[in-house]
């Protein structure tokens, strides 16, 4: 449930807002509001050294194979940063350099170990040379061309060919009278550098690049103390931000923000012992009100799915983590589908709780994947799907429930499941309205907006799963009479032209939204499909050659097929869950139950640690 929240003014003497900040944080329970934010040099430089903390952490992280010292380094966490950013600025450097060497290596090696600077002091003597490259086919001509001017002018030119490819060819022209360069195809060369000494320095950067690895991961192995800090001047930081945001009037200093209703008493409390002036008020429309949800001990596993997605509810709409865990729960299984998939993941969970002894959230976490696991398991042996094998080939008591695995009729069952959780899911958040809505017409317009649910439901039935059946006309007609009554009468405010002009695409956004959980079944189906293919894949593979020699490596070969194949299908599956199961709740279920997720969580003011 959402919290109920208060809104509260809290005033102290202003040469002791810092300590009554302070108790606040301690108490740990005031949700600050934004305001304007005065300038302050100790809060810039907190800010400043806050971000070098950051970068540096990021290039601690980066740094693979690097495993945390449980000993403090010799330096300040302050200094340490700042050496870790230096040195992966200069690695940067140095990598650039390497890179513009070997660039200029490149260039150089088909002519050999030479300098340019030699071609100067050539040319100083009355000789000139020039390095070409060009293509193959267009030598002979080019040379015939050059040849001509030199006839014409009396002089002499040669050629020297110094390397070719099967494209390319690398040539000297060597003559005694100045050649227009413009005609020239020249080769790039580096300035003023030989081969050797590149490789030279080639050699000095590499060995300094190694230099710069080693003390990164020297000091790699203190991030602990960083995220330490960097904790503290989070801390820092959020206080200096809440003291430059108080106002002053007078003598006195004022703070604005949002407290739970429960947690009243201790902030009267603390007002007495500290001398604080407070004024509690309701939370207007126009309040940035956060949200707070509390959900039963056995219903937090839905957090780490909002936290994932990053929406809350509005203090406004309504908490629906029961319904959206229920559903999402629901939906992975379909869209995953095997049982075998299932025991994987459910195996993989439970050794992971086991061995990693995390915090709450990290708990939460696992119970998720679980839940979500143990939906997968009972789906797919409902199914009889076992890593997409076929059921000739599995036990008898591994084949599932008739009415999911007859051929014949399968497919149509499972659309008609999916839409009957469609009907449940969209009709529950109208019937949830209506139930909030209850001394209100618009309780009996919300119960309108369920019949037409319904009644798209026989109409899909008509339509997409069982084509040519009649299904109960005369109830399709009395949901659908009955459905446009009450939306038109209650629902609708016909005096507003925006709820007018809505009306007819919300009748028919009702049957698209309905239509939309058939995904469920398609996607199932798909991944059922791609593990099959592979299976058949790898069966195709270890009978392709009669050969005895050849049989175990085509047996190998196929089972690394069958298991690349599985683990790409177990990604797309992972995509299909944050692609469909998120969207039916977020997108459809929200729209009818007119839920936004407009809102932003209850975030108090106190240390990081508690």
């Amino acid at each position: 449930m959402i919290v109920k929240m208060l809104k509260i003014t809290l005033l102290c003497l202003k040469n002791e807002r810092e300590l009554a900040l302070e108790r606040l944080r301690d108490i740990g329970a005031m949700h600050i509001d934004s305001a304007p934010i005065a300038d302050t040099d100790d809060r810039s430089e907190s800010s400043a050294k806050l971000a070098v903390l950051e970068k540096a952490m990021l290039v601690a992280e980066s740094i693979k194979g690097v495993v945390a010292s449980e000993v403090d380094s010799e330096m300040s966490p302050d200094a340490l940063a700042e050496s870790l950013i230096s040195l992966s600025d200069e690695k940067n450097k140095e990598l650039k350099k390497e890179e513009e060497l070997h660039s200029n290596r490149d260039l150089i090696a088909p002519w050999g170990d030479f300098s340019p600077r030699t071609l100067e002091d050539i040319r100083e003597k009355g000789v000139f040379v020039h390095l070409c490259n060009m293509p193959r086919e267009r030598f002979e001509e080019f040379k015939s061309e050059i040849e001509t001017i030199a006839t014409e002018k009396a002089e002499s030119v040669s050629f020297h060919t110094v390397q070719e490819s099967k494209h390319d060819i690398h040539f000297a022209i060597i003559a005694n009278f100045e050649i227009d360069t413009v005609e020239l195809p020249l080769a790039r060369l580096p300035e003023n550098a030989s081969l050797a000494e590149i490789l030279a320095e080639t050699k000095s950067v590499q060995s300094r690049i190694s230099e710069i690895d080693a003390e990164l991961a020297e000091k790699a192995t203190f991030k602990d103390n960083l995220k330490k800090h960097s904790a503290e001047l989070a801390d820092q930081l959020e206080f200096l931000e809440n003291r430059d945001t108080m106002a002053e009037s007078g003598v006195v200093a004022h703070i604005s923000g949002f407290i739970p209703a429960e947690k009243t008493d201790e902030l009267n409390a603390a007002a007495k012992d500290f001398g604080w002036g407070f004024m509690i008020t309701e939370p207007g429309p126009d309040d940035n009100t956060p949200t707070y949800i509390k959900v039963p001990k056995m219903l937090e596993v839905s957090k780490p799915i909002f936290e994932f997605i990053g929406i809350s509810p509005g203090y406004n709409e309504w908490d629906v983590s029961t319904c959206f865990l229920v559903f999402f729960t629901i939906f992975v299984g379909i869209l995953v589908g095997d049982a075998g998939y299932g025991l994987l993941f459910l195996t993989t969970a439970l050794f992971a709780k086991f061995m990693i002894k995390g915090d709450e959230k990290t708990n939460q976490m696992f119970n998720l994947f679980i839940l979500l696991s143990l939906s997968t398991v009972i789906w797919g042996a409902l199914n009889g799907t076992y890593f997409a094998i076929n059921a000739k080939h599995l036990p008898s008591w591994m084949h599932g429930i008739d009415w999911l695995t007859d051929p014949a009729t399968k497919n149509a069952h499972v659309q008609q499941l999916c839409f009957i959780i469609a009907g449940v899911h969209l009709s529950f958040a109208h019937l949830w309205k209506a139930i909030l809505f209850i001394n209100s017409r618009k309780a009996l317009g919300e119960v309108g907006w369920a019949m037409l649910i319904w009644g798209n439901f026989l109409t899909a039935l008509n339509l997409v799963v069982y084509p040519g059946n009649e299904w109960p006309i005369t109830l399709m007609l009395v949901l659908y009479v009955g459905g446009l009554f009450l939306t038109a009468v209650f629902a609708i405010n016909w005096k507003e032209i925006g709820d007018i002009c809505n009306y007819p695409f919300n009748l028919i956004g009702t049957f698209v939204d309905l239509l939309s959980y058939i995904r469920l079944f398609a996607v199932g189906l798909a991944t059922f499909y791609v593990a099959d293919s592979f299976n058949n894949m790898g069966v195709m593979l270890m009978k392709s050659s009669d050969n005895m020699w050849a049989v175990p490596f085509l047996i190998i070969f196929a089972v690394i097929v069958i298991l690349a194949g599985h683990g790409l299908n177990i990604i797309l599956a992972g995509l299909a869950i944050l692609v469909h199961g998120i969207r039916l709740n977020t997108l459809e279920f929200s729209n009818h139950m007119s839920l936004q997720w407009l809102g932003h969580v209850y975030a108090p003011f106190k240390k990081r640690d508690k």
